[in-house]
């Protein structure tokens, strides 16, 4: 499965991340790759549960503080979900 973009507004990518940190953890999902800034302004982390990696990344939006609110609390948010493969 390819990328898949969404837009969270009020919302810093830390709280992004943090919010599928402890979802995913209340839903048994693993850390695979723990939370962690890269680079400049990028936080992502990785997961995985049975059958299933899911990695999350989260930057500020280009535009916030275009848009006149003066913080970078508007982000994107990126999903990719792909299926586990397991050797044998």
């Amino acid at each position: 499965m390819s990328w898949q973009s969404f837009k969270a507004p009020d919302v810093t990518p830390a709280e992004v991340l943090e919010f599928y940190a402890r979802r995913l953890r209340h839903e048994g999902w693993e850390t695979v790759e723990p939370v962690e800034q890269s680079g400049s302004a990028t936080i992502r982390g990785t997961w995985t549960n049975p059958g299933w990696v899911l990695k999350v990344s989260a930057t500020p939006s280009p535009g916030s503080r275009a848009k006149g609110l003066g913080t970078d609390e508007d982000s994107e948010y990126r999903l990719n979900l792909r299926r586990r493969v397991t050797r044998r």
